[in-house]
């Protein structure tokens, strides 16, 4: 019975020796901010651990002696420290890392679609610039596309127009802004009247059938709007734009107003626009329940906190 009684003494006495020998490190792995997942690797021993949700970590080490531990974590540098352990001590290491890029090397990207000149395409493609946007008197996209060969105006209401290319109309037209598209062969008409002239840089249009790349929704073809972007200066910079116009016919008036503003990794751009419109009046009289009032608003954030890296 004696004998017995001895072996829980024993294994008692052994775990407390162990504990004895044994090192405890531990501390907090932070970068931008604390750091989940980030590795430390004791070289010695060739073991490995992670820190937790907060940047914590912990691990035992039950033999002294010098150890060389690294901390590291993806996209940022990595970081070595020797450790000279001693028994029965307790150490805390609190390590800062600083970002770095990552290179990932070559990237190879396959498309099916390629760079040719407008000339070289067995499409027909119209390119609506940014000059020809600034130069024109319309108020509308729909409006200005119209003006080209093959493409007709169609008015849902005094302010909601589509178009059709070479007679087929907006559910065989595709409509992208700045490629993403925004409407597909079963969907209501995009609002191309609701898109402000001040906030476009270009506007293409595919004449034709494009299914292949597009789908069924193509066969009429394609209008690819693409918007202004904001861009970087070395320094601080603001620039605002106001516009306005008015038309006698219905007593519209337009405003605009566009603040753009950036600096060395960052640029920024804030616009509204109001429009009002009252009855249209044409030779028989007023068109009833014509007027209209809209308004619009549109934000833009860029920031490149590291190189080759953008948000």
């Amino acid at each position: 019975m004696n004998s017995w009684c001895k072996i829980p003494l024993i294994f008692l006495l052994s775990i407390n020796i162990l504990s004895a020998q044994s090192s405890k490190v531990s501390g907090v792995i932070s970068g931008d901010g604390n750091l989940e997942n980030a590795t430390i690797h004791i070289l010695e021993i060739f073991q490995f651990f992670s820190s937790d949700k907060k940047g914590n970590y912990s691990f035992i080490i039950s033999e002294s002696g010098n150890y060389t531990i690294q901390f590291s974590h993806l996209g940022y540098k990595t970081e070595t420290r020797k450790l000279l352990v001693e028994n029965g001590k307790a150490y805390i290491l609190n390590i800062e890392l600083s970002q770095k890029p990552i290179n990932i090397g070559e990237a190879v990207v396959i498309s099916s679609r390629n760079e040719n000149l407008l000339k070289e395409v067995s499409l027909t493609i119209e390119l609506i610039d940014q000059q020809k946007i600034e130069n024109s008197t319309l108020l509308s996209v729909s409006d200005l596309v119209s003006k080209n060969a093959g493409i007709t105006l169609i008015n849902d209401s005094p302010w909601g127009t589509t178009i059709n290319i070479r007679g087929l109309s907006k559910q065989n037209i595709v409509y992208l802004i700045d490629g993403d598209r925004i409407e597909t062969s079963t969907n209501i008409a995009a609002g191309l009247s609701m898109l402000n002239l001040n906030n476009i840089a270009s506007i293409e249009v595919v004449k034709g059938g494009i299914s292949s790349l597009y789908g069924s929704g193509a066969t009429g073809g394609v209008i690819n709007v693409k918007t202004k972007e904001t861009y970087y200066r070395n320094s601080f910079f603001l620039l605002p734009t106001i516009s306005s116009s008015i038309n006698s016919v219905n007593n519209s008036s337009s405003n605009y107003l566009n603040l753009i503003s950036g600096g060395v990794n960052w640029s920024a751009s804030l616009s509204g626009s109001y429009r009002n419109a009252g009855d249209i009046q044409t030779p028989k009289g007023i068109l009833e329940n014509s007027a209209f009032q809209d308004e619009s608003f549109n934000a833009g954030l860029k920031y490149n906190p590291i190189e080759n890296i953008e948000l």
